[in-house]
């Protein structure tokens, strides 16, 4: 806030001075020349505080940069939680079935249904069957993976617009005031 003292001239207008022009004189538009009172003279005349112009570009414009800022982390978190969920998509589409009766597709994998039926569940799995259990085991990981990180992802974004609606909120109870 920028304080201003209130100078009268004799044609009734009222000059608002700031200490700095203390002790110099200025024109009316009168015509006339008023002289300011020195420093010490000017704490006897009324004072006028107004916001300063500069400050308030200064928050309108910091305000503004906020936003922005806010903008663009929604919109990455966005970008970030789609990519995540499409990965995800991916893994669970990409993942190996463990073949049974019902979904044995190939040749290949009756016999490897066959082969289970025929030496039992108790048997030690073969190697090709500990590589697709480990790769099975390892694309849900991943499947979890992807989607928690979507999920923080949508939170953060509901954080963002949350803010973003809270903060107008403020701005306009500040301007009912």
């Amino acid at each position: 806030m920028l304080r201003f003292h209130q100078i009268p001239c004799s044609c009734g207008k009222v000059h608002e001075v700031s200490k700095t022009q203390a002790g110099s004189s200025l024109t009316c538009d009168c015509g006339q020349e008023v002289s300011v009172p020195t420093l010490r003279e000017l704490k006897d005349f009324p004072v006028v505080e107004r916001p300063d112009p500069q400050t308030a570009e200064l928050t309108l414009a910091s305000a503004s940069g906020a936003r922005e800022r806010r903008t663009g982390l929604i919109f990455v978190l966005f970008v970030a939680a789609v990519l995540f969920a499409g990965l995800g998509i991916y893994y669970h589409q990409t993942c190996p079935k463990v073949p049974t009766v019902e979904n044995a597709e190939t040749p290949f994998e009756v016999w490897q249904v066959w082969q289970t039926l025929r030496t039992g569940i108790d048997t030690p799995p073969s190697r090709g069957e500990m590589i697709r259990t480990d790769t099975i085991r390892m694309h849900w990981r991943w499947i979890v993976i992807c989607g928690g990180a979507s999920g923080l992802c949508v939170l953060g974004m509901l954080a963002g617009v949350l803010v973003r609606v809270g903060g107008r909120r403020t701005e306009e109870a500040g301007t009912l005031k």
